[in-house]
């Protein structure tokens, strides 16, 4: 297989599993061209997304954290930001990240994303059901909470760090287009202020966090902007408008732009692959 060698480098949130269908007398030589390098990948990782008390409750995690860990190698694990809600979120992601280092014997890196903000930085009230973020009135001008939900993400920082875990990296938003009846937060690429929407923009978002994140001894790495898909041109529509200087990833989910009974076919990989190439690409979350 060739791939171009203008392809960014990938990240894999899921399984996957090749097989080669070989009899026993087929017979021949492979040559590896190792001076030319096609595509790099940074590492092969799981989500635990929304379900993660599951897996804790679970009487036979033991062999789970093994089998997800020892067996698999994984080399990063992604975890919701429930900061300021879930009071328990942070135990459970202190429990795989111990189980993890026992069984690879070493750190796992994590990745930690926010399904949305507490419903007081919401303009709802409520963390669920969509909505965006909180705003004022400013003499006649629209002004969200960017600083609020800025400095919301350096204290949930501060809660991990306080008990001994270190987000490599960090995602601002889960799925911003996608208003959910469970925790959300809906970020268009750039403010849209009309007559039936006042919608916060992901590119303020987003520069907002990293201003604030600058004065940390450790900044974790950011992801973004983790749509839905990779159809209707919808990470080019964030990417083209937010500083991409402010991201150490490209990262999406898979739920439209391909068919899963044949992902080879989909012409949006190709074009998801010319899209910034010099960062490395993440598909942080997909299930059937």
């Amino acid at each position: 297989m060739s791939l171009n060698k203008n392809m960014p480098r990938l990240i894999f949130a899921g399984l996957c599993f090749l097989a080669l269908n070989l009899s026993a007398q087929t017979s021949g030589t492979l040559v590896m061209q190792t001076d030319q390098t096609r595509q790099t990948v940074e590492g092969f990782g799981a989500s635990l997304a929304y379900y993660e008390g599951w897996l804790n409750a679970h009487p036979n995690k033991a062999e789970i954290y093994e089998a997800i860990f020892g067996e698999l190698s994984l080399d990063i694990l992604r975890v919701r930001n429930a900061y300021d809600y879930d009071p328990d979120m942070v135990g459970r992601v202190k429990e795989y990240m111990e189980a993890a280092q026992q069984s690879l014997g070493h750190p796992i890196a994590l990745l930690s994303t926010s399904w949305g903000p507490p419903g007081y930085l919401k303009n709802t009230g409520d963390r669920s059901n969509g909505g965006s973020l909180r705003y004022t009135l400013e003499g006649g001008e629209v002004r969200f909470d960017y600083a609020g939900f800025a400095h919301w993400w350096n204290k949930s920082l501060d809660e991990y760090m306080a008990n001994g875990i270190f987000p490599t990296y960090i995602s601002i938003q889960n799925e911003p287009r996608w208003s959910a009846p469970y925790e959300s937060c809906l970020l268009y690429p750039k403010e849209t202020i009309n007559a039936t929407d006042t919608i916060a923009g992901y590119n303020k978002a987003l520069d907002a966090v990293y201003d604030t994140l600058t004065s940390r001894t450790s900044r974790p790495r950011i992801l973004g902007p983790e749509p839905l898909g990779i159809e209707y041109n919808l990470v080019q529509s964030y990417m083209n408008v937010l500083d991409h200087s402010k991201l150490d990833g490209l990262a999406h989910h898979l739920y439209h732009g391909v068919e899963e009974n044949n992902p080879f076919a989909s012409t949006y990989f190709t074009e998801l692959g010319e899209l910034h190439p010099e960062l490395p690409h993440f598909q942080t979350e997909y299930s059937r």
